[in-house]
């Protein structure tokens, strides 16, 4: 791609409705995420007395097993061939098992 054609790409607008729905797809993860990392490690500290550094070490570990699941997921739905595409069948799977775990 020439250099012409990449600034033409970078300026283009996406369209409000593109941005919502690329955006709504984080929602249920900001809805779960945010009390994980407002509400439970004062509540760990607080009411059940374990030191700070010993809750944010256990939410630092969680976060750390990302880095070996994100790419494997990545690499799975990237190599998934259905007839509803590639990442549709695991957001349909993803989508209970994510409301199991909430």
């Amino acid at each position: 791609m020439t250099s012409t054609k990449q600034s033409a790409a970078a300026d283009e607008v996406l369209p409000a409705r593109t941005i919502w729905l690329h955006g709504t797809m984080g929602l249920p993860l900001a809805v779960i995420g945010y009390p994980l990392s407002i509400w439970i490690p004062a509540h760990y500290a607080g009411e059940l007395g374990l030191p700070l550094a010993t809750v944010g070490t256990i939410l630092m570990l969680a976060r750390l097993s990302d880095v070996i699941t994100d790419p494997l997921i990545g690499g799975l739905s990237d190599h998934t061939r259905s007839r509803i595409g590639r990442r549709r069948p695991w957001l349909l799977l993803g989508t209970p098992l994510m409301m199991l775990g909430a």
